[in-house]
């Protein structure tokens, strides 16, 4: 018995030994606690704004009255008495002598009498010759189903080659369907053209065309 506990002694020992440096280790890691912060009281005052002051009315002022001006006397100038003026002698004036240069005369120039050239009328042939039959106008369908007739007198300017080189409407139809026909039909017509003194001159010739119902 006494032997056995000589044995554990040792053990029990060794045992302390190290709870010991283990508490010890556990000391030393052991963090510090943080300090506890200190709180100040605050007292806190109400103050009032001070009232503005109001600022004392003004007093009232008496109103100053103009005082009126003393009207300005006009004084009225006195009238001079017109003065007489000092008649003063008339100056002799010298006689001037012009001397009028003599002008020769010129000679007048006559105007020359206007000669005064006229143009002989171109000659109307009423009757003319063709170099070839003419072509009959068309009747337009038109005036042809209304039944409209009538005379359209045309005038053509015929010149050396015997075409016309102007047609001209000279009477009216009073139909524009049936004059313009006519005109058309004249354009294409070759005429004879005039001679005179062994040349070919220029003329008008005039042509009646009679558009008629009868006639179709």
């Amino acid at each position: 018995m006494a032997a056995a506990r000589l044995r554990l002694r040792p053990a029990l020992v060794l045992s302390a030994l190290c709870h010991g440096g283990a508490i010890a280790a556990l000391a030393s890691y052991a963090s510090p606690s943080p300090p506890v912060p200190a709180y100040h009281s605050v007292s806190m005052v109400f103050v009032h704004p001070p009232l503005a002051k109001t600022a004392p009315s003004p007093e009232p002022v008496a109103a100053v009255q103009p005082q009126p001006k003393p009207q300005a006397i006009q004084r009225k100038a006195a009238a001079k008495p017109p003065s007489n003026p000092t008649p003063t002698a008339p100056h002799p004036v010298a006689p001037q002598t012009t001397e009028t240069a003599e002008v020769a005369p010129q000679p007048v120039s006559l105007p020359f009498a206007a000669v005064e050239t006229t143009t002989a009328p171109m000659p109307v042939i009423r009757d003319p010759d063709y170099l070839t039959p003419p072509v009959p106008p068309t009747y337009p369908p038109a005036a042809r189903r209304l039944q409209i007739e009538g005379t359209v007198v045309v005038r053509a300017l015929v010149e050396r080659p015997g075409h016309p080189s102007q047609v001209t409407l000279w009477q009216s139809s009073g139909e524009s369907l049936l004059d313009r026909s006519a005109l058309e039909a004249v354009r294409g017509w070759r005429f004879r053209p005039m001679t005179h003194a062994g040349g070919t001159v220029a003329a008008w010739v005039e042509v009646p065309i009679t558009f008629s119902m009868s006639n179709t």
